[in-house]
């Protein structure tokens, strides 16, 4: 969840109107404050400290790329207000990478107006393309896996607690709009808190995570000037996100009777038997 939803969604209702009049009349790069990640969009956006997630938002805070695993290549397209205006289109593309510890991740994000007529009677389509380049580490899985070739153990303090960052470059152009076009470069940079008073679930105990997850989203004042935008700073975004995680385990003994009866791949995918997450972000734009 998130406190400030009406914003965006202001922002996406005003627009038709201001579109019409001026499809440049909005603040420059209005697409950077929408989510590219439609998980995150079905959980009411909230996602800067979600970790435990083969889909993590490096959008909302870059430090979370620290926990991905493996390769994974992401593709949306959104039609913003179909009932409003149809031609209206958000599309995404998204490939991360990410083992022991360290992530990386590239974007293409487009956001298109539509088709308008420009002062010269032309047809154009107004758009932002926006291309960020991110990478994060987490500290406590990067000791993880410097101590598994040598076959060692990381330092216990691993269990109970992390820290991870994360930095994010976006080359950000905007096209066929009515001042002309424009690019900048906006960065992103993201921090993760963990706490585990209750590491992973043994014998039957529960297990308990709590994350904290702040970001600052085009901070370095980039600007647009010279498109016609009443103003040509690209917008800053502040996302403080809280979130825990609660995993009961399966009864003792249930896990081996299972493995027994259904094989070892079906009893490990059903431990823990139940896991609850939780989350919120505070948005300050």
């Amino acid at each position: 969840m998130t406190i400030r939803p009406a914003l965006l969604l202001a922002f996406l209702v005003a627009a038709p109107t201001l579109a019409r009049m001026n499809p440049a009349a909005a603040q420059g790069a209005s697409s950077t404050r929408l989510n590219p990640s439609v998980r995150a969009a079905g959980m009411g956006g909230a996602s800067s400290a979600v970790a435990w997630s083969n889909d993590v938002n490096g959008w909302a805070n870059p430090a979370l790329l620290g926990y991905a695993s493996g390769f994974q290549y992401r593709w949306s397209n959104t039609r913003l207000l179909p009932g409003f205006v149809p031609d209206w289109w958000f599309q995404t593309d998204r490939a991360s990478y990410g083992w022991g510890g360290i992530g990386l991740a590239v974007e293409s994000h487009t956001l298109s107006y539509g088709e308008q007529t420009d002062s010269q009677g032309r047809l154009v389509e107004p758009t932002e393309h926006v291309r960020p380049l991110s990478g994060g580490i987490s500290l406590a899985r990067a000791l993880e896996a410097a101590a598994s070739p040598r076959g060692g153990a990381a330092p216990r303090f691993t269990q109970y607690a992390d820290v991870g960052v994360g930095l994010s470059r976006k080359r950000i152009r905007l096209r066929n709009w009515p001042g002309g076009d424009a690019e900048t470069d906006a960065n992103d940079f993201g921090v993760l808190v963990r706490v585990t008073p209750l590491p992973k679930p043994e014998a039957g105990r529960p297990s308990v995570d709590l994350t904290y997850g702040f970001a600052a989203l085009n901070y370095n004042d980039a600007s647009l000037p010279g498109t016609g935008l009443f103003s040509s700073y690209v917008p800053h975004q502040y996302r403080h996100g809280v979130a825990g995680r609660v995993d009961i385990p399966l009864p003792q003994g249930a896990a081996a009777s299972l493995e027994r009866r259904l094989g070892r791949w079906i009893a490990a995918g059903m431990d823990p038997l139940l896991s609850l997450i939780v989350a919120a972000d505070f948005a300050r734009y």
